[in-house]
């Protein structure tokens, strides 16, 4: 079950360290870089959703049945990573937009419902076909939900 997990954690980690570069240029605010953010967001959730459905029969494993082994808090470790990068850019947009600044509860909430929609995928749809069409409307809106909360509403045409 390792290697499974670790090929979700390393396409994470790169899309975290490539919207940290993003937002650090200046680049991720821009009308394209927006249009180009969800396209991204949306190729790295195909990544994800390829590298469980690959091995969903473990993630099934590991999402229903993992209570009492060294992997039961492997959901909440992923949540928190998310929650980690989601405040540095919730912050950092924040400061760039004039926007209030959002409370760790709600970033902790979207970093749990981010995570909730592959736990959902992987144990209620059966193919990775349909996960992944599911996929596209999840990442529209958990796309425009972001960027509303900092009061820009992105191109997703």
């Amino acid at each position: 079950m390792k290697e499974p997990l670790a090929n979700v954690y390393a396409v994470m980690e790169q899309h975290f360290a490539d919207e940290k570069q993003a937002l650090e240029s200046g680049e991720f605010l821009s009308g394209a870089i927006q249009t180009e953010d969800a396209a991204d967001d949306f190729r790295v959730t195909v990544d994800i959703v390829h590298a469980m459905y690959s091995s969903r029969n473990q993630f099934r494993l590991l999402l229903e049945k993992s209570q009492g082994s060294s992997l039961e808090g492997a959901v909440d470790q992923i949540v928190q990573i998310s929650d980690q990068h989601y405040q540095m850019l919730a912050e950092t947009m924040a400061k760039l937009t004039g926007a209030p600044p959002i409370e760790h509860n709600v970033i902790h909430w979207i970093a749990h419902m981010q995570i909730d929609l592959f736990v959902y995928a992987v144990t209620h749809i059966e193919s990775e076909q349909e996960a992944i069409r599911y996929m596209e409307h999840a990442v529209r809106y958990m796309v425009c939900g972001w960027y509303g909360m900092f009061g820009i509403v992105p191109d997703m045409e």
